[in-house]
């Protein structure tokens, strides 16, 4: 079960920050909105979120992207059934300029889920802005805080 290199990924994307974070940026993938990270904070992000991955993770979680479900890997156990089957506070954000986990991917986990206290709420941000993003201490930050507080 070999390590993947994925720290060098970051690193290089953190090298080619500039040209990631721009709007004229045509690829339909990126973890941010442009613009809505420090850079410097970015930057850290890059070369540090990136930590190994084994082959076996790996292949695991394109098979979910392929097949369209969350199971084991022995098919045994069923996470989608079971996150769904929870009756425990549920919290779901999701930023609109997200492209790797936009509100309408994620509006599923909070539509299937049996909690009878759920919230769903969207931010206009990317994915990492909601949690390290310009605005996130003034706006998710506080959500997170209340809704743990009530819970």
């Amino acid at each position: 079960n070999p390590v993947l290199p994925v720290r060098e990924l970051g690193r290089q994307l953190a090298r080619r920050r500039l040209f990631w974070d721009t709007r004229l940026n045509p690829f339909p993938v990126r973890g941010w909105h442009p613009g809505s990270v420090e850079p410097d904070i970015l930057e850290e992000y890059l070369t540090e979120a990136f930590d190994r991955a084994s082959l076996s993770v790996l292949l695991m979680m394109l098979r979910w992207a392929t097949h369209r479900h969350f199971q084991s890997e022995d098919g045994r156990i069923d996470y989608e059934e079971r996150f769904a089957n929870l009756n425990l506070p549920l919290l779901v954000l999701a930023g609109e300029h997200d492209r790797l986990a936009p509100p309408e991917s994620c509006q599923p986990a909070y539509d299937r889920s049996q909690s009878t206290d759920r919230t769903f709420t969207t931010y206009p941000m990317g994915h990492i802005d909601l949690i390290c993003g310009r605005e996130a201490p003034q706006t998710v930050w506080p959500t997170i805080r209340d809704w743990l507080v009530r819970h």
